[in-house]
């Protein structure tokens, strides 16, 4: 599997390729040099069983990435559940370790919040992430969720299932599930995320306190990816924000990537990730940065 790293301003295109032949493709929005939001993804049926996405995720988070989905659909959210990223509170709620990010323009209900809500819950009877907003208040049930996405519509009829209840009753339900079982329910998001592998690459093993470069960034060198002179560099210049902290320990492989993919002589990311595969490098589950469309972090 090879996926090449095209960066397009703030999104980021990855061809998923299987036998040299390209079978699919993700695209990401970069909010942040850690956080990445997941806006599109496709793969041809006849290779959806090759996990192509499952291991863009990977490639992702073992360069530090912190990963939302921007309206997932079902089969998304049932993909995580599959994969451990995600699991049943009920028959029909679900909690993710990879939140999942809503447009106020989608968004069903009486929305007046400043920002953006992200969540970790999603409705499999909805097909649609859900925010609880202030349900903690005795007599308030405020439930945001969005329009139903037409594939999903097609797939598992969720329109139906939506005209035959009351709503209000059916989030009210909802709530007390929730009240109920609040240490229960926060005590499984708590554990999705700490079954998250953690990133174990640090300063002194990707930038190095020497002069010369340090065995992370001599792999890269030998596999092609920059030059020497290149790498140099990268490593200077990733030395001088960590420095001035702007950037940190938990970011430092995937912003390693991003400068990497500005150089025109970069290859491709497969060679880089089997680099960050040497040093066991995996995703930091709490280290995410929390953007301006988050009411919260849950980690």
């Amino acid at each position: 599997m090879v996926m090449i790293f095209i960066s397009m301003d703030m999104v980021y295109f990855f061809e998923l390729i299987h036998d040299k032949k390209v079978v699919g493709f993700a695209t990401y929005i970069i909010t942040q040099p850690s956080a990445m939001t997941l806006t599109d993804t496709y793969v041809l049926p006849e290779f959806e069983s090759k996990n192509l996405l499952l291991k863009s995720f990977l490639v992702l988070m073992q360069s530090g990435a912190n990963i939302s989905i921007l309206k997932p659909t079902r089969d998304l959210v049932e993909f995580l559940i599959e994969n451990n990223f995600a699991a049943k509170l009920t028959d029909s709620i679900v909690t993710s370790a990879i939140s999942f990010d809503m447009l106020g323009e989608d968004i069903i209900g009486d929305f007046n919040l400043k920002a953006v809500p992200s969540t970790n819950l999603y409705d499999l009877n909805l097909c649609s992430p859900i925010f609880l907003y202030n349900i903690s208040t005795p007599g308030v049930c405020e439930i945001f969720y969005l329009d139903v996405l037409a594939s999903d519509d097609k797939k598992y009829n969720c329109s139906e299932f939506r005209n035959s209840v009351n709503i209000d009753e059916y989030f009210n339900d909802i709530k007390k599930s929730f009240l109920e079982n609040s240490d229960e329910f926060n005590q499984k998001l708590i554990d999705l995320k700490n079954s998250l592998p953690k990133s174990h690459l640090d300063y002194d093993e990707i930038i190095g306190n020497g002069d010369e470069l340090s065995d992370y960034f001599e792999g890269i060198v030998e596999d092609g990816i920059v030059d020497r002179k290149t790498a140099f560099g990268i490593r200077n210049q990733l030395k001088k924000e960590y420095e001035n902290g702007e950037v940190t320990d938990e970011s430092l492989a995937l912003r390693v990537t991003f400068l990497l993919n500005e150089n025109e002589n970069m290859a491709n990311i497969e060679n880089f990730n089997d680099v960050n595969m040497q040093f066991d490098s995996f995703c930091p589950y709490c280290h995410g940065h929390v953007s301006s469309s988050n009411q919260y972090c849950l980690n």
